[in-house]
């Protein structure tokens, strides 16, 4: 990818590294297509950061979904869905 357009994601603890780094689990609204792929942030485990393929619309928001498979380390499931809101501004 020639160009890293990329959104970090932070969670309250440390999360399972395989269901992080699987990109069918995140979702984009409006879509971006798939994901590039994510980078973790080691050894906290605690964040990720989703390389995109394609970049953000200028004024656009977009939601970002999580699936179920989510788990953190010690393997407790997401429960329910944690949508999360970005944007790129306009400026």
């Amino acid at each position: 990818f020639p160009v890293t357009i990329q959104v970090s994601l932070r969670f309250s603890e440390p999360m399972d590294s395989v269901a992080l780094v699987d990109t069918a689990l995140y979702t984009f609204t409006p879509s971006l297509g798939p994901l590039g792929y994510v980078a973790l942030d080691w050894p906290d485990m605690s964040s990720a950061r989703l390389i995109l393929r394609q970049p953000l619309q200028r004024g656009g928001v977009y939601r970002i979904g999580l699936k179920s498979g989510f788990q953190d380390c010690v393997g407790q499931a997401l429960t329910d869905s944690h949508p999360v809101y970005v944007a790129k501004s306009s400026c």
